[in-house]
């Protein structure tokens, strides 16, 4: 199955090779990465360095940036079909998620649980952020 968007067919081909290995078929779904949402961004990279006139071959590094965020836009696109959150588009082409009301409830319910925030709390610690 070959995946289309709105980039050139040259872009699109080759970022089809990567969605005819199984490999990186099976990374996509052991990380929960939806594959439309990793091929348009994997698109958008190529893309990009099309548009400057560079060749369109992605190195590991930029693939592995552009997996990370393809893993975080499909987890963002999972709670907006649960209806927990919605987006708009802003003036720089990008996705602002915000909390629906069904998903502030949801907050609120799960700061009135201590074991929640107790992990919240430990995750704080942890990584010195949040």
């Amino acid at each position: 199955m070959k995946l289309t968007n709105e980039y050139p067919e040259q872009i699109q081909n080759y970022v089809n090779t990567f969605f005819e290995q199984k490999f990186f078929l099976i990374v996509l779904k052991e990380e929960g990465i939806r594959e439309q949402i990793a091929f348009d961004l994997i698109c958008k990279g190529c893309f990009d360095k099309f548009i400057k006139g560079e060749n369109i071959d992605l190195d590991i590094d930029t693939l592995e940036k552009i997996l990370k965020k393809s893993m975080i836009k499909s987890i963002m696109e999972g709670l907006k079909d649960r209806g927990l959150i919605d987006s708009v588009i802003d003036e720089k082409d990008e996705d602002v998620y915000f909390p629906t009301p069904m998903g502030k409830i949801l907050i609120e319910k799960l700061k009135s649980d201590d074991e929640v925030m107790e992990i919240v709390n430990k995750i704080k610690t942890e990584d010195g952020k949040m």
